[in-house]
């Protein structure tokens, strides 16, 4: 695996949270959550201005499923 941070973002009904794991991709910690706002927009922002002090390799994007794996509101 190549070195370097990767962003996870988890999409909720609610809020949005920001995960963000160390150099080396073994370890992942909290960054922040991110209240959804009516415009895309403003959450993309919100999101970009939580991560502009990082230097990221990679951003994943979590696909919102339910338990059974049938689509949600959030998908």
């Amino acid at each position: 695996m190549r070195k370097g941070r990767r962003l996870a973002i988890d999409v909720g009904s609610a809020r949005i949270g920001l995960a963000i794991c160390d150099p080396d991709g073994i370890l992942a910690f909290p960054l922040s959550a991110v209240a959804r706002q009516d415009q895309v927009n403003e959450s993309i922002n919100e999101i970009l201005s939580a991560i502009e002090d990082y230097s990221l390799l990679e951003v994943l994007v979590g696909d919102p499923v339910s338990l059974s794996g049938n689509e949600t509101a959030s998908t």
